[in-house]
């Protein structure tokens, strides 16, 4: 009678575990997987920060704008008039068209008309037109300040890509990182709901054995406190999973600029969670650094910047040497009748020379742009050196985390054939419910330690590539 008992103990048993993980498979049937691949992607799409990153390149291109238009042809028209007690004094109409070449040359055109009189004794009677340049051959002759803005802003429109970069890594790791506090959230929560429904199952079958008097009332007391214990457990596990979710939903936005919302039945990736993402080789993270780190190429796109305004700033050690030079025409065609000595009787010219005799302006500036030259390469060099560091410390941090995952899973399958002997031998009437509360509560623990060493590599794997530079 006792065998017949334990077998159909055993046979209970068997078909709790079978119904437990029937239920189990099709709750998760029902569930809506959001992977964290489609989570970055909507992050990269829609977040408010990742569409800020997007403007830096857009300021960028219209600052490059801006500066091109410091060599856009001008248009200028200038009119005057004077009439005085009945007698015209002057006219004067002088419409220009200048343009600055990409050379720091000047060419201009225009016509002049002059009528009046009380005209100056300078000015030309009539219609005339002329056609001239206008440079500088010392101080601004290889380089100007509009040459420098373009050139800079051309540095900066590259630039901008890399700051784009580093604010969407910046956001990226936050969004990593919370993806991964809702996977562990959620695995706690399933193993404490899996473990509650066999302590519920476990709990009603030794009441039923109770009533007919095959266990006693201290086993129906254990079972039933065991039980109210993971429900504590699996509460605290809910509240925690509420906090993560709500903690996801920041990151989650809609086309429209307005919040996303999560389906209750939407779950992470618990099979991506659960494998030991490959760790990268340290040579490789390293030598990603100096080739293609965002936070690195900043400072690189600042120092040739920096190397242009020395070039401008290097100028001012020269004289400031301007010459202009124009042709003159009788009528509105410059062109019109040009002979051979038409030049030696047509023209107008004129220098100026300016030179300071202490340059106390040229090398006080020029020092203070070689002093931000060294000050952005130290920098540079600094952060070079704490990234590296970072990339170390995190790489040895990983490896650590990896081994500990080997021992905690070869730990949490012996726990397991523990367990599970255990019940067989309590159905037997060899073992005692305390002990199989025991090994169940050790089980759950140690469960709970590889979540949260699994959440610690894959941070760790995650600040790893965000160090080095690296985005997905």
């Amino acid at each position: 009678m006792l065998k017949r008992r334990n077998n159909m103990n055993k046979i209970l048993y068997i078909l709790l575990i079978g119904a437990v993980l029937i239920t189990t498979h099709v709750s998760g049937q029902e569930n809506t997987l959001l992977s964290l691949d489609s989570f970055l992607n909507n992050v990269k799409t829609n977040h408010p920060i990742a569409k800020i990153a997007a403007l830096e390149n857009d300021k960028a291109a219209a600052n490059l704008t801006f500066a091109k238009s410091g060599f856009d042809p001008e248009l200028k028209v200038e009119s005057s008039n004077k009439t005085f007690g009945g007698n015209n004094y002057y006219q004067y109409y002088n419409p220009e068209l200048r343009y600055t070449t990409p050379f720091g040359i000047d060419v201009k055109a225009g016509i002049e008309e002059n009528k009046g009189n009380k005209l100056s004794s300078e000015e030309s009677f009539g219609q005339t037109s002329y056609l001239g340049i206008e440079a500088s051959l010392g101080k601004g002759f290889l380089i100007d300040k509009k040459r420098a803005t373009l050139k800079q802003a051309k540095i900066l429109l590259q630039q901008s890509k890399y700051e784009r970069q580093k604010i969407l890594n910046d956001l990226l790791l936050d969004a990593k990182m919370t993806y991964w506090n809702w996977a562990a959230a959620y695995k706690a929560f399933q193993n404490y709901s899996n473990t509650l429904q066999l302590a519920k199952k476990r709990q009603e079958l030794i009441s039923i054995a109770y009533i007919h008097g095959d266990r006693s009332e201290m086993d129906t007391i254990e079972s039933f406190s065991q039980y109210q214990q993971i429900v504590l457990l699996q509460n605290e596990a809910a509240i925690k999973l509420n906090n993560a979710k709500y903690e996801l939903l920041n990151f989650l936005w809609k086309d429209n600029d307005s919040y996303s919302e999560l389906n209750e039945k939407t779950v992470p990736d618990t099979v991506e969670f659960g494998l030991k993402k490959y760790l990268p080789s340290l040579k490789d993270l390293l030598e990603h650094v100096g080739i293609s780190n965002p936070a690195l190429a900043t400072y690189d796109y600042k120092l040739k910047a920096l190397d242009i305004e020395r070039k401008l700033k290097l100028q001012s050690f020269l004289p400031t040497l301007d010459v202009k030079a124009n042709i003159l025409n009788k009528g509105y065609n410059v062109t019109n009748k040009i002979e051979n000595n038409f030049l030696e009787n047509n023209y107008k010219w004129g220098i100026k020379f300016k030179v300071p005799l202490f340059f106390r302006e040229a090398r006080g500036e020029y020092l203070k742009t070689k002093f931000k030259i060294q000050e952005t390469t130290l920098e540079r060099e600094l952060k070079t050196k704490q990234i590296e560091n970072k990339i170390n410390g995190y790489y040895k941090e990983a490896q650590i985390l990896y081994n500990q995952l080997n021992t905690i899973q070869e730990n949490i399958a012996g726990l397991s054939m523990l367990l599970k002997a255990e019940g067989m031998k309590f159905n037997n009437g060899e073992s005692s419910l305390f002990m199989i509360n025991s090994r169940e509560v050790k089980l759950m623990e140690t469960q709970q330690k590889e979540i949260e060493l699994r959440l610690k590599y894959h941070k760790a794997i995650i600040f790893l590539e965000w160090s080095a530079g690296i985005s997905h």
